[in-house]
């Protein structure tokens, strides 16, 4: 689903559903908030845009929202949350529930998989844009 955002201040959001009357069902980040829109209150964004969630994670399992982004550029092909932990491990979760952890290397600015220094587990396309959008988290 494409990301879409509205007038009145809830920040960028996701499409869940359209309903047979034309409603949005809209999933809000900044809000924790899913809800039924008219389609003339959203603003609908370019076709490659995509949603980044960006949550602190606790040792304590407690999470915070951090940040939304729109991210247009980067050739992403889903909608993503990702959760930064202590000890620079990023989880990146696709908006598909396939999920990807890496280790961030704040020397070198750059992240890999976590456990492994090895560039093999990034061979295929979803691993890359996992990886992608754990720098972008990050940027």
């Amino acid at each position: 689903m494409h990301a879409m955002t509205v007038r009145d201040k809830l920040g960028p959001g996701v499409v869940q559903e359209i309903g047979r009357d034309g409603d949005v069902r809209v999933h809000w980040p900044l809000a924790e908030l899913d809800t039924w829109v008219a389609h003339d209150e959203l603003e609908t964004l370019e076709r490659r845009a995509r949603l980044i969630t960006v949550y602190r994670g606790g040792a304590d399992a407690h999470r915070t929202l951090q940040v939304c982004k729109i991210v247009t550029g980067a050739g992403l092909s889903h909608n993503w949350m990702v959760e930064l932990f202590p000890e620079n491990v990023i989880r990146t979760v696709r908006s598909d529930g396939l999920a990807w952890t890496f280790d961030w290397n704040p020397v070198v600015e750059r992240a890999q998989p976590h456990g492994t220094v090895l560039e093999e587990p990034l061979a295929e396309d979803d691993h890359a844009e996992a990886l992608t959008v754990a720098e972008l988290s990050i940027a």
